[in-house]
């Protein structure tokens, strides 16, 4: 059994998950992408008041998150050379 680097892990996972394309999810997308302090109530409750799932909403919680995390490993991963 080959053994993963958290990069292929980190980009198996961002492949699986599929960020929604509609607009309305770009300030949840980026208070997720820096932190995650700056999400709201209020932001959530506005895209459920556009007929938003709560599964959207996840999926763009997760899609962010784990894409802000790609971008962490492969910034560390230039500074230390490794790719």
């Amino acid at each position: 059994m080959a053994v993963d680097t958290p990069g292929a892990e980190l980009a198996r996972v961002q492949a699986a998950v599929r960020m929604p394309t509609d607009p309305a999810f770009a300030p949840l997308a980026a208070a997720v992408r820096t932190g995650g302090r700056d999400v709201t109530d209020q932001m959530i409750q506005a895209l459920l008041d556009a007929g938003h799932t709560e599964d959207d909403i996840f999926e763009c919680i997760v899609a962010a998150a784990v894409g802000a995390g790609v971008e962490r490993v492969r910034s560390v991963e230039q500074l230390l050379g490794t790719k």
